[in-house]
């Protein structure tokens, strides 16, 4: 497909009931798009993203802060950007959850049981920057660069890149990390942990250079802060 920009019929009419206030799943996959804006409703409006809507793009920049009602999304959205850097989550207090793959680079198995790239291909990732907004959940393999061919199985590659250095959720509202959310980031080596209280499963699992660090001057004294009830298998495995 060539689609470069997307023209909505729009109304501002609030009693219209086909009004646009969701991207459909799919919607703007594998296009040549560079820019949210490109392809969505106006940003007042937007309220869900649909699964896999971006997947593929390339998009270099997400910042949803800009769209004030957004209050869900669904899987891998923006899944296998390969040149997505940059990612804002929203900060309006209703989207409250990032969703399972959303910015996955790697093989996948969306919940529609589509498999996303093929086990044989190359990818990488060039996300170094994450606002996590006001989110208080971070999805299963939302920012893993991995392969995982199955929800239970997980191998290792060597045919990727990544990016992403730095996790410091001090000062956010970030209490859970899901399974693998941020497994395969090979170059990252600073993670602090904030005020999380469960990590699941393979969370940060080959994440090799990983150090979880605490701040002393603010009266650390445990890179695991107390708040935690809850640690995964393999959690930190291959780290």
């Amino acid at each position: 497909t060539a689609v470069t920009k997307a023209v909505w019929e729009y109304t501002t009419q609030t009693t219209v009931i086909n009004r646009w206030n969701t991207i459909p799943n799919g919607m703007f996959a594998m296009t040549p798009i560079t820019t949210m804006e490109q392809c969505c409703i106006p940003a007042a409006d937007l309220e869900y993203l649909g699964g896999m809507a971006y997947l593929g793009t390339q998009i270099a920049a997400v910042d949803l802060t800009k769209y004030p009602r957004l209050k869900d999304s669904g899987d891998g959205v923006f899944a296998y950007c390969p040149k997505l850097a940059s990612v804002k989550l929203p900060k309006n207090g209703m989207y409250t959850r990032v969703a399972d793959a959303m910015f996955m680079i790697g093989n996948f198995t969306n919940t529609i049981g589509l498999t996303i790239i093929d086990e044989d291909a190359e990818f990488g990732s060039v996300l170094k920057t994450i606002d996590f907004g006001t989110v208080t959940a971070i999805g299963d393999f939302a920012f893993a660069t991995i392969d995982t061919i199955t929800s239970d199985e997980i191998k290792e590659e060597e045919n990727y890149i990544d990016a992403l250095e730095k996790v410091d959720l001090r000062g956010t509202k970030v209490t859970e990390i899901g399974n693998g959310a941020f497994a395969g980031n090979l170059l990252l080596t600073d993670v602090h942990l904030g005020s999380v209280k469960t990590i699941g499963d393979l969370a940060f699992c080959f994440c090799e250079n990983m150090v979880l660090t605490y701040d002393a001057a603010a009266g650390e004294t445990n890179p695991l802060p107390n708040t935690v009830t809850s640690i995964g298998e393999y959690a930190f495995a291959d780290c």
